[in-house]
């Protein structure tokens, strides 16, 4: 079967560039659909990210929030500032060390939760769930071996700065040179106002 336009690599290219474009095609499509399922609830994939892991956890240091979504500091704590108006976290010191700040869902966070877990199924049964399940074991298990790669050359290069620019493309990757994007935790776009569904 003919792929779509959009699927299409560069012929001719090396094998190893083919996979690179088909992936970050597939990052900027599943994007775009994520932010289309997201924006029902007035949110974008980086805040329905952080209500994850704060669901996950109770009480999530900033700096453990940041290393989970791959996000600068800066970027988290200007996410969380939005949240926090909104009526969805709450942030506080943490009494075990006075230099870090912990965040925990209000009880507003807590029910938009659901339904941003209610809003990430149906975004994968519009996606990945449409896949033979013998097609989603070898995806897990190639996609597993490319991480443990990248993992390896990152630790023989050395310690870097996983978003460097505020971007992080693993989550929410902002475009810099818009600040309207919608994706960026710092952008003008839409933020839940409080006891919203």
């Amino acid at each position: 079967m003919e792929r779509p336009a959009g699927c299409q690599v560069t012929a001719g290219a090396p094998l190893t560039t083919q996979v690179h474009e088909a992936f970050l095609r597939l990052v900027h499509r599943q994007r775009l659909l994520l932010q289309r399922v997201l924006s029902r609830h007035e949110l974008h994939p980086g805040q329905a990210m952080c209500l994850r892991v704060l669901a996950q956890r109770d009480g999530v240091s900033q700096r453990d929030i940041a290393e989970t979504l791959m996000l600068s500091a800066p970027t988290v704590t200007r996410m969380l500032q939005r949240m926090e108006r909104s009526g969805l976290v709450e942030r506080a010191t943490d009494p075990a060390d006075a230099r870090q700040t912990v965040v925990r869902l209000t009880p507003v966070g807590t029910g938009l939760q659901a339904l941003v877990d209610t809003a990430l199924t149906e975004f994968l049964d519009r996606s990945l769930a449409r896949l033979p399940e013998q097609d989603l074991r070898d995806l897990a298990r190639l996609m597993t071996a490319w991480c443990e790669t990248a993992d390896l050359e990152d630790a023989a290069n050395g310690p870097s700065d996983p978003d460097p620019s505020g971007s992080g493309l693993s989550c929410d990757p902002p475009d810099p040179t818009d600040p309207t994007d919608p994706s960026d935790p710092d952008s003008s776009g839409p933020v839940p106002a409080e006891g919203a569904p």
